[in-house]
């Protein structure tokens, strides 16, 4: 719904040209963690509440429809009408979007405003994905805090784990594995992918896949 934005392109040209220093990947992160504060603010302040707007959408909708029931229809009330119409199709597309986001769902692309699906979907991921409790050192816990620190240093843990093998033990194993790749497959592998095989590799992916560690869909990028 931001791009539908006329100014949304500007405010992003605007956050992501700041002066920032460090490797290429620093700056990276600094500007995503910069640009996600500053969205949230732009998001607040033009589209405000969604639920809220919703809510007040409808009641202007419905004084305006008993105003034209006791008064009848006119070329103002007509006119009257329709705007606050055309503002509600907006937000109720916006609320689509929202919920289709939060959902995930792959098969329905466009169209058809099933938001009570997508909600339905979001709130079935959410029970799915959440650890409610766990068992640490033999203690239950339902703390969110405990339980994501045990995840996080669980994964510290399996992911640098020493193998145990020093150098030279590591280049006597490898040397009893049969080589199966060739120089030239080998330079293809560890080369750098050019930026066209960076843009084709993330344009592929679905745009509304789970959110990164950065907290931004893939369609953001």
């Amino acid at each position: 719904m931001w791009l539908d934005h006329p100014n949304f392109e500007k405010a992003i040209e605007k956050w992501w040209y700041i002066d920032i220093k460090g490797i290429a990947m620093y700056r990276m992160a600094k500007y995503l963690r910069y640009i996600k504060v500053n969205i949230k603010k732009w998001n607040k302040e033009v589209f405000g509440d969604l639920f809220a707007a919703k809510s007040k959408t409808q009641l202007e909708l419905e004084e305006m429809q008993d105003k034209i029931q006791t008064s009848g229809y006119n070329e103002v009330s007509i006119n009257e009408e329709n705007e606050v119409l055309v503002k509600y199709h907006k937000i109720i597309k916006r609320e689509e979007e929202f919920w289709k986001q939060r959902s995930r769902s792959l098969w329905l692309k466009v169209g058809g405003r099933n938001t009570r699906f997508f909600h339905m979907t979001a709130m079935k991921h959410k029970a799915t994905n959440k650890i409610s409790k766990l068992r640490i050192g033999g203690i239950e816990t339902r703390k969110d805090d405990e339980i994501g620190n045990e995840a996080k240093n669980f994964f510290i843990s399996l992911l640098s784990t020493d193998c145990g093998f020093d150098v030279y033990s590591q280049r006597a194993l490898l040397e009893t594995i049969h080589l199966i790749i060739n120089d030239v497959q080998n330079k293809a592998l560890v080369a750098i992918p050019s930026e066209d095989k960076v843009k084709k590799a993330v344009f592929s992916f679905d745009c509304n896949k789970a959110l990164g560690p950065d907290g931004f869909l893939l369609f953001f990028f």
